[in-house]
């Protein structure tokens, strides 16, 4: 439920909720709120983004939020020894367009999860790619297409949101 995912953020059992923000772009919103909320979060994103990345956190975000930040380079399906897993929160946004790369993508969300953690993904359905996503994370994960109205009474038809939650410890080979 979407209460699961509130829930991984609330910081007042004392214990902060750790967080990565998949392919966070220089915008990183997602992560941002999670930083506010109270989360280490873990921003990570090609080499590329990182200087601009640091900026905008640093204009964003308060001196103690940032030193429960890091910016990691990162690719899908490259090692994640880097992240102190399991992760309680897993957040992505429009990343599961480019077909090429969900077996990567997955096998670093098995990685980095367990069965207590969640997923959420935002995305603009454009096509089959995002179908052919939700059928392979579904091996590994039970996924929750969120109604759209319970989120927004005027959002676009387009734009998709799940939740996901790891069915077992297993992992791709």
């Amino acid at each position: 439920s979407s209460s699961s995912a509130s829930s991984s953020l609330s910081a007042s059992s004392g214990v902060r909720p750790t967080v990565i923000e998949l392919g966070c772009g220089v915008a990183a919103l997602s992560g941002m709120v999670c930083a506010i909320k109270g989360a280490f979060v873990s921003f990570a994103d090609v080499e590329s983004v990182m200087s601009p990345l640091q900026t905008t956190l640093e204009y964003n975000l308060s001196q103690e939020e940032i030193h429960r930040t890091r910016c990691v380079p990162f690719v899908f399906g490259e090692s994640t020894e880097t992240f102190s897993t399991p992760v309680d929160l897993v957040v992505g946004s429009d990343i599961i367009y480019d077909g090429t790369c969900h077996d990567e993508l997955i096998s670093t969300l098995c990685r980095v999860t367990d069965t207590q953690s969640v997923v959420v993904f935002s995305y603009q359905n454009r096509n089959t790619v995002e179908s052919t996503f939700h059928e392979k994370l579904e091996q590994y994960f039970s996924v929750k297409i969120v109604d759209g109205s319970e989120l927004c009474e005027n959002r676009h038809p387009n734009i998709k949101v799940f939740l996901a939650t790891k069915k077992s410890n297993q992992t791709p080979s």
